[in-house]
């Protein structure tokens, strides 16, 4: 039975999430938060496709394509990268690594053709060629615990993702539950995730859940995406924003040399110029995906929400410049009536990149 198969019959809930279905709740989403936020969960990942770059030119054409550095990114590293266009707007998001032979693009399902479209989109003579990898059982085990339940279990995990408490981009092949396996360690998080592709993913999962770690569901998952600022493609950043109004910071290498939306990204950082941030709000009560932000532009709005069992309603909103600076009040205008809000610190302040 499949690892989807599988996870199927024991979900209480399941939902499309960035293409796949995949379980909302396996228990109470509040325990399941416990989990991601204090000792280590499961997490289905199917909805992520890979996309493997290949040809002696790979290196310098993607380098030039992709914000990130590829000149300095070695064997067994990863790191997050963008895509964008001349304008600087984010076409993808997507995790990069160098395989040795390959690079592997990790990408959601829900966007992976017009990523392949993008990528191609320069190809003249170049020695590359981009394929998709055909759809493959995959989860993360995520949360402060989970890189020291792969260690118990023999994996040789890199020192600094068990030295930083968001872990570090890497990837690595192994032995789990007499299956082979491949682990990209992530740090996009405020706690480390580590993604696990198995010839036998239901095995592997069980040997990890055997070991401590418990199935969360997308909506568990999302509070902590949320409480950690990361922007989702397609839903908190699209191709009508600029990479550094979604504080895509992290995913930007700024020594690098040239690449498509480069320019933009230097004028904006040079000259300030970026209008609205991303923010994370403290809201007296839900809001929902769309609601405006008072008293600024049609562009300022709420593009998730969740409530959060440490700091209640949350939600990640566009504000005007001016007003994203911690502990401002604003609100958001909710079913024709204003609901108080605060603009809370940023979380991904010392969020590493891996570059």
């Amino acid at each position: 039975m499949s690892l989807g198969s599988w996870l199927a019959t024991r979900a209480k809930e399941r939902a499309v999430y960035d293409g796949a279905e995949v379980a909302v709740a396996y228990d109470d989403a509040d325990l399941e938060w416990a989990s991601l936020d204090g000792a280590a969960a499961l997490v289905d990942t199917s909805y992520r496709r890979t996309i493997i770059a290949s040809g002696e030119e790979r290196r310098p054409f993607l380098h030039g394509q992709l914000s990130q550095s590829l000149v300095t990114l070695k064997t067994g590293e990863g790191a997050p990268a963008l895509l964008l266009d001349a304008q600087g707007h984010v076409i993808s998001l997507v995790a990069i690594y160098d395989e040795g032979e390959t690079f592997e693009i990790m990408v959601e399902s829900a966007h992976v053709e017009r990523t392949l479209e993008r990528l191609r989109q320069f190809l003249v003579a170049d020695d590359v060629e981009f394929e998709l990898e055909a759809p493959r059982d995959r989860f993360c085990i995520v949360g402060p615990d989970a890189c020291h339940i792969l260690g118990r279990a023999g994996i040789e995990i890199p020192p600094r993702a068990l030295s930083t408490r968001n872990g570090a981009w890497f990837m690595r092949s192994a032995r789990l539950a007499d299956s082979d396996v491949l682990l990209y360690g992530r740090a996009d998080l405020r706690v480390p995730a580590v993604e696990v592709v198995a010839s036998d993913a239901t095995a592997a999962w069980s040997a990890l859940e055997a070991a401590g770690a418990k199935p969360v569901g997308s909506e568990a998952f999302e509070i902590v995406r949320i409480e950690s600022g990361t922007p989702r493609f397609g839903i908190d950043v699209d191709e009508q924003r600029l990479a550094l109004e979604a504080r895509l910071e992290w995913a930007i290498h700024f020594r690098k040399g040239c690449y498509v939306g480069q320019e933009i990204v230097e004028r904006t950082v040079s000259r300030g110029r970026v209008h609205r941030l991303l923010c994370l709000l403290a809201t007296d009560e839900p809001v929902q995906c769309g609601d405006r932000v008072a008293a600024t532009s049609e562009k300022d709005v709420v593009t998730s929400s969740v409530v959060s069992p440490r700091s209640g309603a949350i939600c990640l909103a566009y504000v005007m410049r001016e007003l994203a600076e911690p502990g401002k009040e604003l609100s958001v205008l909710h079913l024709d009536a204003d609901v108080s809000a605060r603009v809370l610190p940023w979380p991904r302040t010392g969020v590493p990149s891996g570059r």
